[in-house]
């Protein structure tokens, strides 16, 4: 209905595999035994893989294309897996910055029905490429105020399972053995001094004080899919403005009548 594209099949496919994968490992770690899990650890990259990127369609995991995008067009945040932000509208914007480095200023802004207030947080990002992948198809921001640095390497998809005997789960951890990365540096800032606000409340486990990345899932202009090791491993679906106001305008009259009779229900209460 608001997607007119060959790869529309596709694209559904890929959104709820992401989805179901992203719900079956644990978000924390209280039950998830550690002693062991990466001296038997099996590395699986069901979601960032070359062969994604088919010629016929274009690539399909291209972190510059979604910001480029991003810079044009406004897109809302209309579903996430993990870590829910509730009574809150989010939508994100983008201005390229150097088109030659890959970096732009992203602007995440939240809007708050209920008090009719916004509140929104800008950081400098960079497109990076995981550890041999042929494109560019991570969204490295920084949070501290500087431009991302190029280093570490994105290490990949971050699906590391563990299978033995006695378990069978997925490890939602981007580096293996907790690595360098996510450890703290030195001159790294204490945690506490994170960024807070818009970005924690969207991403509450940065791997690093200083940056978080965001995987590109799966692009088009139309939508686009991450997930973030930041927000418990899960999935966020962003929706162009564009088809965001065809779906509203052709579903205004269901809208209403719904909002009608939700009213109508808490006023009987």
């Amino acid at each position: 209905m608001w997607i007119a594209s060959s790869a529309m099949g596709l694209q559904y496919a890929v959104f709820f595999a992401c989805v179901v994968a992203s719900m079956v490992w644990p978000t924390t770690e209280r039950w998830a035994p550690s002693f062991h899990w990466t001296r038997n650890m099996t590395i699986k990259n069901p979601e960032n893989r070359p062969p994604f990127n088919y010629a016929d369609l274009g690539p399909l995991q291209d972190a510059w294309q979604v910001l480029e995008e991003t810079s044009i067009n406004t897109y809302f945040l209309m579903f996430r897996s993990h870590v829910s932000v509730y009574e809150t509208c989010v939508y994100a914007t983008a201005n390229i910055a150097d088109e030659t480095k890959k970096t732009a200023n992203y602007t995440v802004t939240f809007y708050y029905p209920l008090t009719e207030t916004y509140e929104n947080t800008t950081v400098q990002v960079k497109a990076l490429s995981q550890t041999d992948y042929p494109l560019e198809n991570v969204i490295r921001a920084n949070l501290k105020g500087t431009l991302p640095s190029s280093t570490p390497v994105p290490p990949g998809s971050y699906t590391y399972a563990e299978y033995d005997n006695s378990t069978g789960y997925s490890r939602s951890v981007p580096f293996p053995d907790r690595g360098v990365a996510a450890n703290l540096q030195p001159s790294t800032p204490d945690s506490n001094d994170l960024t807070k606000g818009v970005l924690d409340r969207l991403f509450r486990d940065p791997e690093n004080p200083q940056y978080m990345d965001m995987y590109v899932v799966y692009n088009e202009p139309q939508c686009y899919i991450i997930r973030s090791p930041a927000a418990w491993g899960g999935c966020d679906m962003w929706l162009r403005k564009t088809e965001l106001k065809s779906i509203v305008e052709n579903l205004k009259d269901e809208i209403l009548k719904k909002e009608k009779e939700l009213t109508e229900k808490y006023k009987k209460k």
